[in-house]
């Protein structure tokens, strides 16, 4: 005959109840800081376009309160038309390219508006180069096409050409500080210009 054997009863053992975990508050976003805008200031050694050896459109710009607005050479042929160059040191320069210098507006510059020279093979068209510290537009060296500009008020020449080969036609040259017009040792066509011509 089998004994009963007798079965101790279980014991629970109790779960410890962990306690709740806090949420984790959302990180605010941190808004992005735009880098600082330095001014360029009056006699600052800046340039706002540097070109070399860049054939580029350069339209539609405004420079104002900088060393020098527009740079360019070594067969930089870019077209630089419909720029705004306001109370710079100097305006557009440039040496041994060939560019087309159109519509822009060239003022208060503090030494000479358009100037350029070394075999820059230039056409200068439709710009209004006036009230420079300069010369309104300076060449030395080069053929070129200098053709309806209005070249008023800069304290030297509107338009002063030396040891080079073009025309120089249909522009406004009035009130320079020294002559409207002045082409040195140049070969140089003159057509229906108004102001003062000094050839030498």
């Amino acid at each position: 005959m089998s004994e009963d054997v007798e079965v101790e009863p279980v014991v629970p053992v109790p779960v410890p109840v962990l306690p709740e975990v806090p949420e984790v508050p959302e990180v605010p976003e941190v808004p992005e800081v735009p880098p600082p805008v330095v001014p360029f200031e009056a006699g600052a050694t800046g340039v706002g376009v540097y070109l070399i050896n860049a054939s580029v459109r350069v339209e539609l710009n405004t420079f104002e309160q900088i060393g020098q607005a527009i740079y360019f050479k070594n067969n930089s042929n870019a077209t630089i038309s419909w720029n705004t160059l306001n109370n710079s040191d100097w305006g557009i320069t440039g040496e041994y390219s060939s560019p087309e210098i159109s519509n822009n507006t060239i003022i208060n510059t503090a030494e000479d508006g358009i100037r350029l020279q070394n075999y820059a093979n230039a056409t200068i068209l439709h710009n209004n180069v006036s009230d420079n510290g300069g010369y309104g537009i300076y060449v030395r060296n080069s053929d070129i096409l200098i053709d309806n500009n209005t070249c008023n008020n800069s304290v030297i020449d509107g338009i002063y050409v030396e040891k080079s080969i073009g025309q120089i036609s249909n522009n406004v040259a009035q009130n320079n500080g020294v002559w409207d017009i002045h082409t040195k040792a140049s070969t140089i066509v003159l057509i229906n210009n108004v102001g003062t011509i000094f050839i030498e």
